[in-house]
């Protein structure tokens, strides 16, 4: 089970798709254009990039998952690494995994001519874009995010299970924030931290950002995680919860 809810303007409306409620901040989406879709953050990421592309090739679009890092090696027989495994895969499953192995169980980037290919071939393009090290809060290294040129939207997660834990064990890159490391999670910790990374993005590209509250595990939280994005005035942000058998990332597209 998944449940989204989309907060506009101060008010929360449950969605009935995770497409449905991005749509709203990611107008290529609601207008069912070509579509590439950046994810940055924590605490969900691959979560929710798997599931979206589970919910959009259901409704009959090609879906290529990237990154411009690196994301764990998905079944053999969801990756691409080349031209005519990347138009197979498409035209056959609609659904493509593109990248080349590291060797260390994981996919890189596949490279410039290939992420073209996936661009052209396919309707929605889901893009991994930095790295988490699997904390719930990260704060962005020098270098991050990679965001592909022609990026539509960015999702940028954030996992409130970070919330009243030391943020040395919860936040990766905890050393580039202005706290100690054993300082607590508070709200206002939280957001500030999620804030920075909302500025850096919207300073350096000028395309959506939507924040998403992932890990919103019972009512209490989630009513918390959509009083957080009213502080900090976010005019569109989705909270959301994937059961255990939701954050299987791959098992939901393999069958």
């Amino acid at each position: 089970m998944c449940r989204i809810f989309a907060c506009r303007n101060g008010a929360a409306e449950e969605m009935p798709s995770l497409r449905q409620g991005l749509a709203y901040g990611c107008s290529s989406l609601a207008q069912k254009k070509k579509t590439v879709v950046a994810f940055t953050g924590s605490g969900g990421k691959t979560t929710w990039i798997y599931r979206l592309a589970e919910e959009l090739r259901r409704q009959g679009k090609r879906v290529a998952i990237a990154t411009t890092t690196h994301m764990y090696e998905p079944p053999s027989e969801l990756l691409a690494d080349d031209t005519e495994t990347v138009k197979s895969l498409l035209e056959g499953q609609g659904f493509a995994v593109v990248g080349r192995r590291d060797g260390r169980g994981k996919i890189g980037y596949g490279g410039d001519a290939l992420f073209a290919v996936c661009r052209t071939l396919a309707d929605v393009v889901l893009v991994e874009a930095d790295g988490s090290r699997r904390q719930p809060l990260k704060c962005f290294g020098p270098h991050e995010p990679v965001i592909p040129p022609r990026t539509d939207c960015i999702v940028h997660v954030a996992g409130l299970s970070a919330l009243s834990r030391p943020l040395d064990e919860v936040c990766f890159r905890w050393e580039r924030s202005r706290w100690a490391r054993r300082q607590v999670v508070t709200d206002d910790v939280f957001a500030a931290v999620v804030t920075s990374c909302l500025a850096a993005l919207r300073r350096n590209w000028k395309v959506p950002v939507v924040p998403v509250f992932n890990q919103a595990d019972g009512e209490a939280v989630r009513l918390g995680g959509q009083a957080l994005l009213r502080r900090m005035a976010e005019p569109i942000g989705l909270t959301t919860f994937f059961d255990i058998e939701e954050r299987g990332d791959i098992r939901c597209i393999s069958h």
